[in-house]
């Protein structure tokens, strides 16, 4: 992607990055992936991090990022912290994103970085709420996914400093409502927004944003 073009948060066509090379911390071996177990795939984190140690985040985990035993409101701990937290679709499926972004980066070794790769709405505001409401149909947990521009924001409120970041787009099925007697109104908002920047072709379009994060 070229400068302007990511000045601008316009789509690469290259497709998602070389997730690694974007963190570029070769020698990592202590990572963990926080993960929501979205609907419509990881955009490469499970490839790229194949021995990372996974974290679901849990229904009841609505504030900030989970803990797997006891208290929901921090990441397991590590004796000297984690090289790598990667947070994966996780911001829009939580009450204080932000919170959550600070939870990650009190985790981390000396050193450590936090991957944010989030997929992001439109930049529309009228584009966005269609957006939502189709991802909310497909995911009881969702909360509100907001634009790249609103993404970026929150390392800045959680104290953190933005690094490399990659922009992509993907089209992917629409995922079936898993909401009780929604799959019709799922449908007929399917049809009313296809051929828009929402729905295409019966595919969801969706763009993915990874931004490497350090503590400040």
């Amino acid at each position: 992607m070229n400068p302007l073009d990511r000045l601008l948060g316009r789509s690469s066509d290259d497709g998602p990055p070389d997730l690694q090379a974007l963190v570029d911390l070769p020698d990592a071996s202590r990572v963990a992936i926080v993960h929501a177990d979205a609907p419509y795939g990881d955009g490469g984190v499970g490839e790229a991090f194949p021995s990372a140690t996974r974290i679901a985040q849990r229904d009841g985990d609505l504030h900030t990022l989970p803990f797997r035993e006891g208290d929901p409101c921090h990441l397991p701990s590590r004796d000297d912290g984690w090289e790598l937290i990667v947070v994966q679709d996780v911001l829009d499926r939580v009450l204080d994103p932000a919170n959550a972004l600070r939870a990650a980066g009190e985790a981390l070794a000396p050193g450590g970085k936090v991957l944010l790769l989030q997929r992001v709405g439109p930049d529309d505001f009228s584009d966005r709420a269609g957006w939502n409401v189709l991802a909310r149909l497909a995911d009881t947990r969702q909360t509100w996914t907001s634009n790249r521009r609103q993404t970026r924001a929150l390392a800045g409120g959680a104290g953190l400093r933005r690094g490399a970041e990659a922009l992509w787009e993907e089209w992917v099925p629409l995922a079936e409502p898993q909401r009780p007697g929604t799959a019709e109104l799922h449908r007929l908002f399917a049809t009313a927004l296809d051929g828009s920047g929402v729905v295409r072709d019966g595919c969801l379009v969706m763009r993915r944003v990874a931004v490497v994060l350090e503590r400040r």
